[in-house]
């Protein structure tokens, strides 16, 4: 395999991004999971570098990514990638996102769908039932809360105790978008 360009650092949307582009062809835009980052797709480089352009990126606070001044919320993540999308003169692109990534994916494609053409979830949730959400927001309030800070995602109009809890898109998105 030929050797990796660096990747670089750009300010946008007001965050520190991690980002590399390999290859050439329609652009393929990756999202790791969370906890993941840009580097979780190295071993995928020699099979789809061929055929398209891969963009990969580290989410805010992951990676080499800035870190966070806000808890992550995956909107706050979707509105970076577009913003890396535009600074790289990405108009369309195809997606694959697993997990956190996959949730970002569901936010790019309700806010902007002519950006995203085709898109594949690996273990994205595009809803939550109300059950899981009591538990979620519970979740927070077990954690130091030297742990909770940097990677925590708060739930629109949830009652989050001054804690943020996990969220993904609202159950009221047409099942189209997904």
């Amino acid at each position: 395999m030929p050797t990796r360009p660096a990747g670089r650092i750009e300010t946008l949307n007001g965050q520190e991004l991690y980002f590399e582009v390999h290859g050439t062809g329609e652009p393929l835009l990756l999202l790791h999971g969370f906890s993941g980052s840009s580097q979780d797709w190295i071993p995928s480089l020699p099979q789809w570098g061929t055929k398209f352009q891969l963009v990969l990126s580290d989410l805010r606070g992951h990676g080499r990514s800035g870190i966070l001044s806000k808890p992550f919320r995956h909107e706050d993540a979707a509105s970076d990638t577009f913003a890396l999308l535009d600074h790289l003169g990405v108009r369309t692109c195809k997606a694959v996102g697993i997990s956190a990534g996959g949730n970002v994916l569901l936010h790019m494609a309700t806010k902007q769908p002519d950006r995203v053409t085709a898109m594949v979830l690996v273990s994205a949730t595009p809803y939550f039932p109300a059950q899981a959400l009591r538990i979620m927001s519970q979740y927070a309030d077990n954690l130091p809360q030297e742990q909770w800070k940097p990677c925590a995602v708060v739930i629109p109009g949830a009652k989050n105790k001054s804690k943020p809890s996990l969220s993904a898109p609202s159950p009221s998105l047409p099942a189209t978008t997904t």
